[in-house]
């Protein structure tokens, strides 16, 4: 039974209708064939006396509108195909959650009338057909017997009615900061359409996520105006309060709601500029930055200036809480530690007096003097924590007295090495040369060791000889026994190309067989005949991967490696994603407890907090490719099978950067 054309197998169950015969896909559209399958699903369902037959039917209605539409789209229509297939692949659920004792008609024919006005006018744009969805699907959540949780975009939410609680409770009382700064009653009256609203939809399972970010917005915003310091001018809290105020009248209208929700994060981003401001010691290019900053109280600055603002005072932050005794480190590493803290403070000292500049650059996020000037701060940053992480590997004896590390052997070597490269750290010609060495240095220490102690059990012998080709190679003697770094990093990049290709087919066969985050994820869904195409015949390569790192033929396993990169771009997406989802979430598989509501009923993600939803549109697009693909396959279009490959290969490949951040 393909995937493509009809329901899954339990979804048939469910119906507890005779199975139809599977469709011949030929050259039509598969979109379309599971389309027509579904409203001949829900055609058998209205004549059935089972009072739950026509919310199943509606459901499949829902479903084969997507898909109908999102084909008539084009490549516009990628995230409507998403919706549908999502839907399709979770019927099972659907079904259950519609099925069960209904305590009237009343109740029914309402979650009918919610699936038949979004059937009739499904909206063009992404955040529209997400509240569509949502409007036609809370009362099914409302229905289930636990309230529906998962994965959805991956973005930060209330996970309790505590937290709940709380966040109304604060919403409330920025409102009332806002009140007593002087604005108006009209003005005001919006700020209290909008919360009240926020209490009626936190009631309703679907809408509490929406509900909680608007509350999220008006506390951060308000932020800005709690507890002024008195560097802030007066008349400026009253100026922003009706600003604050404005805008959250502003997100009441679906024209202007974009708008309200930017400047009331916008305003968020400023208070937290505001309290780390009133931290810095006081001088005249403080003086200048604060002044700057009250003035954008009620003027509000581009997000942008915004931005680049709170990543300087990151640096500055992370500048200022980097302090170590010197004592705990390794003593041939000393030296370079006292350069990175001696350079940090002179850079500190010259960012800080760059702040107000920054404020006053148009475009300070891509001019040139400022991405200069974050650059030279980070630099001893980055170099201190490097030089901590390597006095921790070279240390002998970590649970002896933290100001005696003990060092020997290549670790001593690597040691002395260090402290030779910090001898050039203050030259204007080779200091960057030497900053770049001790890092590599670290680096590959790091990324030895990770190989070794936490990698692959099928590679661990690999892995301990990598490490000790690693260690041995930096602790030769680079005057008469320049060993070879270059080889020994290849070693070890070998083993982590491997493991990442031994997870990622295994994380592609998930998507076909059940237990993939990936599917669990409002940005992803496949079809198993779908994610089998995808894998291309993956499969083989993992035991051959295997078998050659056991004999140590190195040649074919960088050949096979190279053309898995080249030719297997979406299976090394899928794997990319796997990865980062069980990062964000702490889960090594997908719960059997998450529901599809979370992934199409929660409405719109929040922009600014949701993992990858700008490359939505493009991730739905593969998706749907994939699923072209596993009809051509199917009938053994070989030309359109391979033209398909090539364009998945390529978009695969473009994705990848932006989930690995590259």
């Amino acid at each position: 039974m393909l995937a493509l054309a009809t329901t899954s197998a339990r979804a048939q169950d469910l119906l507890d209708l005779d199975k139809p015969e599977t469709p011949d896909v030929g050259e039509r559209a598969a979109p379309l064939v599971l389309a027509e399958t579904l409203e001949a699903q829900a055609a058998l369902l209205d004549g059935s006396a089972d009072a739950s037959a026509a919310a199943r039917g509606g459901l499949r209605r829902l479903a084969a509108a997507l898909l109908r539409e999102g084909h008539a789209a084009g490549d516009a229509g990628a995230v409507r195909l998403l919706a549908g297939r999502t839907l399709v692949n979770n019927l099972d659920e659907l079904d259950e959650i519609a099925g069960g004792a209904w305590p009237d008609d009343v109740e029914r024919l309402l979650v009918l009338g919610d699936l038949s006005r979004v059937i009739g006018r499904l909206p063009a744009d992404d955040d529209g057909l997400d509240r569509a969805l949502r409007d036609a699907l809370w009362r099914l959540g409302e229905r289930a017997p636990t309230p529906p949780t998962g994965l959805g975009w991956a973005e930060p939410a209330i996970t309790s009615a505590d937290d709940a609680d709380a966040g109304a409770e604060a919403a409330r009382a920025a409102a009332e900061r806002v009140r007593t700064l002087g604005v108006d009653a009209e003005t005001m009256a919006g700020v209290d359409r909008l919360l009240d609203l926020a209490d009626e939809a936190a009631s309703r399972r679907a809408f509490g996520a929406s509900a909680a970010r608007v509350r999220a917005l008006l506390v951060g915003a308000v932020s800005a105006l709690d507890d002024p310091p008195r560097w802030i001018s007066e008349d400026r809290p009253a100026a922003g309060a009706r600003d604050i105020a404005l805008a959250a009248g502003a997100v009441l209208d679906p024209r202007r709601r974009d708008e309200g929700r930017d400047r009331l994060a916008r305003y968020a981003a400023l208070g937290d500029l505001i309290v780390r401001a009133d931290m810095l010691d006081r001088g005249n290019d403080v003086r200048a930055f604060r002044e700057r900053l009250s003035g954008f109280v009620g003027d509000l600055p581009p997000a942008p200036t915004l931005e680049a603002l709170s990543r300087a005072m990151d640096v500055l932050d992370a500048i200022a809480s980097g302090e170590r005794d010197e004592k705990t480190l390794v003593r041939r590493l000393r030296p370079a530690w006292r350069w990175s803290r001696r350079s940090g403070v002179l850079a500190a000292r010259a960012l800080t007096e760059r702040l107000a500049s920054i404020a006053d650059t148009p475009e300070p996020l891509t001019d040139p003097g400022v991405l200069s000037d974050l650059a030279a701060a980070r630099a001893p940053l980055e170099l201190g924590l490097a030089l901590i992480g390597l006095s921790d590997r070279l240390d002998q004896d970590p649970s002896g007295p933290a100001d005696r590390p003990e060092t020997g052997g290549d670790s001593e070597r690597i040691a002395a090495r260090v402290l030779r490269a910090s001898a050039d750290l203050d030259d204007a010609e080779s200091g960057g040369a030497a900053r770049a060495l001790i890092q590599r240095i670290a680096d590959d220490l790091a990324r030895a060791d990770a190989r070794a102690s936490g990698g692959e059990p099928r590679l661990a012998r690999a892995a301990k000889d990598a490490r000790e080709t690693v260690y041995a190679a930096w602790g030769a003697d680079d005057k008469n026994d320049a060993g070879d770094p270059d080889a020994a990093r290849a070693s070890v990049e070998r083993i982590e190309r491997v493991e990442r290709w031994l997870h990622d087919a295994e994380a592609v066969r998930r998507v076909g067989e059940g237990g993939s985050l990936a599917q669990a994820w409002a940005g992803f869904e496949l079809a198993p005949e779908a994610a089998d195409a995808l894998r291309g015949g993956v499969d083989e390569h993992p035991p051959r991967l295997l078998a050659w790192m056991e004999t140590a033929d190195y040649d074919r396993v960088d050949d096979l490696l190279d053309r898995m990169d080249k030719g297997h771009a979406p299976v090394a997406l899928v794997g990319a994603i796997e990865r980062r989802l069980r990062a964000m979430s702490g889960f090594d598989g997908a719960d059997a407890s998450w529901s599809v509501l979370a992934q199409v009923g929660a409405g719109p993600p929040d922009a600014s907090g949701a993992w990858l939803v700008e490359q939505r549109a493009r991730l739905a697009g593969l998706c749907a490719r994939a699923e072209e693909l596993a009809a051509a396959s199917i009938r053994d279009d070989r030309p359109a099978a391979n033209d398909l490959r090539d364009a998945l290969n390529t978009t695969a490949e473009s994705l990848l950067r932006a989930v690995e951040g590259r």
